[in-house]
């Protein structure tokens, strides 16, 4: 949760020799820019793992984590939007299935555990985004149902109509934007834009 919170106010509680302390900090923020030019910033505090640790646990144990980390995973991505929407962070960090499949064979060269730990997160936000309430998606077939239930009767068909329709022109436009940041952190971009220098005669 630190990596999306650059420059942030933080209140850190941590345990000592049996002593219960807490000290106030402000994240650095970590500029990277990708082959595209674009610039991403992360939070970061200068605390290094001591490395990974792996105990036993009973199913009750292994389900209570679970839920945990979906939570935390939702919590993320749900901070990175709002942080889009308020402009704090750019929208050009959202990517489609081509970064992902970059991004995919980074993990796995690092290991299993990262690769299934990245697989965990894109399915927790392929579900998030389609339980958003936009029509076509399963959120808003459930969006209908609920106003359906409130009215105790259907939707006009037309309106029904007019917000698939609707939800054709925003799932194809999402899909359109993410499919050009992806190309654009693939170089594509600045590639086209230097063939206008080709062929020229100085």
């Amino acid at each position: 949760m630190l990596m999306i919170r650059p420059h942030a106010d933080l209140h850190i509680a941590f345990a000592r020799d049996g002593h219960d302390l807490a000290v106030d900090l402000v994240s650095d923020t970590v500029t990277q820019v990708d082959d595209a030019g674009n610039k991403v910033e992360s939070g970061q505090l200068g605390i290094l793992p001591a490395g990974l640790s792996y105990a036993r646990g009973n199913v009750g144990d292994i389900l209570t984590a679970s839920v945990l980390a979906v939570r935390d995973r939702i919590r993320m991505i749900t901070d990175i939007f709002g942080q889009i929407a308020h402009g704090q962070r750019s929208a050009r960090e959202l990517g489609g299935p081509l970064r992902i499949a970059q991004f995919s064979g980074a993990r796995a060269s690092l290991g299993f555990v990262p690769f299934i730990d990245l697989m965990a997160l894109i399915s927790i936000n392929l579900g998030f985004i389609n339980l958003l309430p936009i029509p076509l998606l399963d959120g808003g077939h459930l969006f209908f149902y609920l106003a359906e239930m409130v009215r105790r009767r259907p939707l006009p068909a037309r309106a029904q109509q007019w917000a698939f329709k609707s939800g054709v022109v925003i799932l194809l436009g999402f899909m359109m934007f993410v499919t050009a940041n992806d190309l654009g952190s693939l170089g594509l971009w600045r590639r086209v834009s230097s063939l206008g220098g080709w062929g020229r005669v100085e």
